[in-house]
Order: C-alpha cells, then structure tokens, then sequence
C-alpha cells in the first residue's frame, strides 16, 4: 500500500448522483454497475483540464470521487448542482484500515508510474490551460466520445475528429539531473516541448511531435536546461514515433 497525499475522497450522495454526475464528466458514469469505478475528467466549457477523477459506484445513490485538489472539487461540484437532489460531501474520514504496511514509498511509485509513461494530471497538466486530449485521456480510457454532453465535450470531439491536436504528454530520458516543471525542450532555436513531472532520470514532457520529426531528421539534440533528453514514447502511445 502507497499513500497517495495529493488525493482525497468527494462523496455525491442523493437520488440524483448518477444523472449530475453523468451531465458533468468526460465518462459514461449512468450506466456503471454497482460496486466498480471508471477513470473520468471534469473539464472547462473548451475541454481545458481541471480535475481527474476515479469515480467509484457505490450503489444506485451514491458515488465516491478519487480526485486531485478534493477540496477545489467541491466548490466547482456545487456550482453545478442547482435544484439537483443530491449532497456534495468532502470524506475526510475515509481511511485505509489501520496498520495497513506501507509496501512502497511515494517516490518509488512516482519512479513506476514514470518508467510505464502514465501521466499524473495534477502534475503533468497545467489546470485550465491544457486541453485533456494533451493528457492523454483518451488513451488512458477517460473518456467516452459516444456519451450523451458534458462540460468540454463540443471542443474535445472536435479535437478528437477533425485531428487538430498538436502535441500531447509523453515519456522522456533526461541525462543527468531533475528539470524544473515547464522548462523548454529545445532543438536548436526551436521549442518543441515543455518539461512537467520528472526525476533524475525519466519524466514527462508536453511534446509537439511535428517539430520533434523535424529535429530528428536534422539530427538535432533536443536540450532543457542544457541537460540531454530523449523523447521515448511507450509502446501504448499512439502516433508518437518520430
């Protein structure tokens, strides 16, 4: 067992849950069994990041949200609630049973996570800024694009079927030391990515792979900070082998 001291638990209880729920997030959460959970996103009305959420279905009147910033969760949750027949309701008395050991450190779960190419939102994605295509939400089954509307869904379809995004979250090697959070990937004059989460070693980066397949074709190291990086996308990753 790892603690994970970036998330916290939102309860949405009332016979409305499933409907609110299902008008507000990128998943289909409606038709979900009892007693399982679906990786979902609540997005800007232009398909920009706020919050990923694992959205576990308790019963027909209760949901349990997994999220990042729990507490930023419910201020935007009641903006939407309206007449909805429903309680929003921080569950900072959810625990893990007690003297559960602690199999694994924070770090070293953060070096997994990184070593698979799976990016974590909170840190890899600037909120209200990054569209949720960029994250990689659609390959990490986050959203259903054959659901009914939901906050961001015109902007992110459309991203989705005409193709028009331009660079998304991807797997890097960095040679020798930790880059500051935003820090630019340059080829030459050329910027053609950003630094997000990282260690010594691997991290993530928002890449725009057009200009990556240029650098590579000119043979260009790519350097951040002045430290060497190398663009490696996991085998799951489509559309990004330059």
């Amino acid at each position: 067992m790892i603690k994970l001291p970036n998330r916290g638990i939102v309860e949405i209880l009332g016979p409305d849950a499933a409907a609110f729920m299902n008008n507000l997030v990128t998943n289909e959460i409606a038709k979900m069994a009892n007693k399982t959970a679906r990786f979902c996103g609540l997005l800007t009305p232009q398909g920009k990041y706020l919050f990923d959420i694992f959205a576990y279905r308790h019963d027909d009147k209760t949901f349990l949200l997994d999220s990042n910033h729990s507490e930023e969760l419910v201020q935007k949750l009641k903006i939407y609630k309206m007449r909805a027949a429903i309680e929003i309701i921080p569950r900072h008395d959810l625990a893990a049973p007690q003297n559960t050991p602690e199999t694994a450190s924070f770090s070293r779960y953060e070096s997994h996570r990184l070593q698979l190419g799976i990016p974590d939102l909170a840190q890899d994605l600037i909120r209200d800024k990054d569209f949720a295509l960029e994250g990689l939400m659609d390959e990490l089954h986050a959203i259903d694009f054959h659901k009914g509307c939901y906050v961001g869904q015109e902007m992110t379809s459309r991203m989705k079927r005409r193709g028009t995004l331009k660079q998304k979250l991807c797997r890097i090697k960095i040679a020798s030391s930790q880059i500051p959070f935003d820090t630019p990937i340059m080829a030459g004059e050329t910027e053609i990515g950003r630094i997000r989460s990282n260690n010594s070693t691997l991290g993530m980066a928002l890449i725009r792979f057009d200009r990556w397949q240029h650098a590579m074709d000119a043979k260009q190291n790519l350097l951040a900070n002045g430290v060497e990086i190398i663009i490696d996308p996991p085998e799951w990753l489509s559309g990004a082998n330059a």
